[in-house]
């Protein structure tokens, strides 16, 4: 049948080719060079196994991707920190903790925050004399300071209550 049974130690002294399949039963290690799997997109690596150590990209930092926007991983379960250059989200993110910005926060869509905001800074209008708090459509319902500042007119309606001091 041409198979040859081998039952001690074999080596090759030069390049070993199998034209099947190969079933290697036991712990297998391939020292030195680079290790190929496949020839072509269409073939296939498939783990039965755990993997068993740290996978780390070779060449200069940022050089290879893990999937492409044609060929996507479909979920990233992560315990511990994810540390990332960039994160461009395609479509929905949700946080069940708390999200940290130390740098600067920039949306170009509406915000919406159903379980209030809490600021320990000045919120300010990114232009001067531009932009409102509420809408004629959708008003805020109390505003609760310690003093107003207008550089303008103040104008209101419905007015009911009282007026202390001088205005002018």
């Amino acid at each position: 049948n041409g198979a040859a049974d081998i039952s001690g130690n074999l080596a090759v002294g030069g390049n070993l080719t199998v034209a099947g399949n190969a079933t290697v039963t036991g712990t297998t290690t391939f020292n030195g060079g680079t290790l190929t799997l496949g020839d072509a997109a269409s073939d296939n690596v498939v783990f039965g196994a755990d993997v068993n150590s740290s996978i780390i990209p070779n060449g200069a930092n940022g050089s290879f991707d893990l999937g492409s926007s044609g060929q996507e991983w479909r979920d990233l379960f992560i315990n511990g920190t994810a540390h990332i250059d960039t994160l461009d989200i395609d479509e929905n993110a949700t946080v069940a903790g708390t999200l940290g910005v130390t740098g600067v926060l920039t949306t170009t869509a509406t915000q919406v925050a159903t379980g209030g905001i809490t600021s320990g800074s000045n919120i300010v209008s990114d232009t001067d004399s531009t932009d409102d708090l509420g809408t004629t459509s959708v008003r805020w319902a109390n505003l609760f300071v310690d003093g107003i500042t207008a550089t303008d007119q103040i104008t209101a309606t419905g007015f009911t209550g009282t007026l202390d001091g001088i205005l002018g």
